[in-house]
């Protein structure tokens, strides 16, 4: 299964999102014989459907594998994000494991929760 992580542009004076480039980067993975199953799009705002739907026509994939992964306060903070978007399901159904399970972050999430919300600081 092919993930292509791409940033999707937006522009600051606007907010307008800029597919283009993601357009022009599936296509130069394509003429190289690879295929993208999943595009999981870089991005500091919240994806739309309208933005997803264009990226999912214009790219050759189903709308439910454009992915938004947007800028989040801490990297321990995207295995739960992505698995709110069904990101787990998803690759276990493209890649035919039967039945999909969903991950079981529980225990993530604690210390994930603990790393962002300390007790205590320590002066050293």
């Amino acid at each position: 299964m092919y993930i292509h992580v791409v940033p999707l542009l937006v522009l600051s004076f606007s907010g307008e999102t800029k597919t283009k480039p993601i357009q022009h980067s599936v296509k130069e993975l394509t003429r190289m014989g690879i295929h993208a199953d999943m595009i999981m799009c870089r991005t500091p705002v919240k994806l739309t459907k309208k933005t997803k739907d264009k990226i999912a026509l214009f790219c050759d994939v189903d709308a439910k594998y454009v992915i938004e992964a947007k800028d989040l306060k801490s990297i321990y903070q995207v295995p739960q994000y992505l698995a709110d978007q069904n990101v787990d399901i998803l690759v276990q159904e493209k890649i035919h494991l039967s039945p999909p399970k969903k991950a079981d972050l529980a225990k993530r999430n604690e210390r994930t929760n603990d790393f962002l919300h300390p007790e205590c600081t320590v002066r050293i």
